[in-house]
C-alpha cells in the first residue's frame, strides 16, 4: 500500500492517468487486506457473547481514523497545495503503522469460546 501511494505521489506531478493505474490498481489490490485480517484476529481473541461490543469499538477506531487521516491530509494540501506531497506523506505514515503493528502488536490466540467443537 506505501509503495502504491509513494507511485501515485510521483504519477500525480505528470497529470497523466497511464502513469497514476498501477498504482492505484496496487491500492485497490491492497484494500481486502488492510481491514479484514486485523478485524477477524480481534473478533477471534473474544468471546462470542462480546462480538457485537467489539465490533463496534472496531468500526469506531477505524472511523475515526479515517476521519482523522483526512483531516491531517486535507491540512497538508491546504498548506503546501502539493497532492504529490500528501501521497508521499501518506505512504511514509502508513509504512511506519505497519512495521510498529507487525513487531509490537502481541500475537493472541483464540479464545476458548472460539474453538470448533
Amino acid at each position: 500500500m506505501a509503495l502504491s501511494f509513494i507511485w501515485t505521489g510521483y504519477a500525480v506531478r505528470f497529470e497523466d492517468y497511464g502513469l497514476l493505474l498501477p498504482g492505484l490498481i496496487v491500492w485497490g489490490a491492497a484494500q481486502p487486506g488492510l481491514f479484514s485480517p486485523p478485524r477477524r484476529a480481534i473478533m477471534n481473541t473474544v468471546p462470542n457473547e462480546k462480538q457485537g461490543q467489539v465490533r463496534g469499538i472496531v468500526m469506531t477506531a477505524q472511523r475515526m481514523g479515517g476521519t482523522i487521516g483526512m483531516a491531517a491530509c486535507s491540512s497538508l494540501l491546504l498548506a503546501t497545495g502539493d497532492y504529490g506531497l500528501v501521497f508521499v506523506v501518506s505512504s511514509v505514515v502508513a509504512a511506519i503503522i505497519f512495521v510498529v503493528g507487525f513487531f509490537a502488536i502481541e500475537r493472541a490466540t483464540p479464545h476458548p469460546s472460539q474453538a470448533l467443537s
